[in-house]
């Protein structure tokens, strides 16, 4: 896989957080716990075991992970859901030809 996309839920609140990360060689991505500094003081404060980390799609490209990203933020409205910690969503892709027929099988597997 090239990456994955994710989400983090406190237990507690019902807050969470979606957001992608590449896989590196060097395994830095298995402690990986979200860009977001305000879900990272939480983390924190009330301990990983407070937080459910789950990962969403599995990718094998940039392209893909970038779109799955989005796809997600979108879809689960992170942008207007006062339970989302996402603040910012910011993405560039190009019409990538290529993926559509990938697109098409996938999506019917989301929700």
């Amino acid at each position: 896989a090239y990456g994955f996309v994710y989400r983090i839920t406190n237990k507690s609140n019902g807050k969470w957080y979606v957001g992608q990360k590449k896989i590196d060689k060097q395994g830095k991505w298995k402690s990986y716990n979200s860009s977001s500094n305000k879900l990272k003081a939480e983390i924190k404060e009330l301990g990983e075991d407070k937080l459910a980390f789950e990962i969403l799609e599995y990718v094998d490209c940039k392209w893909m992970l970038n779109y799955l990203e989005l796809y997600y933020q979108i879809i689960l409205d992170a942008m207007f859901d006062e339970q989302s910690y996402n603040g910012i969503v910011n993405v560039r892709l190009r019409k990538f030809e290529s993926m559509k027929e990938r697109w098409k099988k996938m999506k019917k597997s989301f929700p």
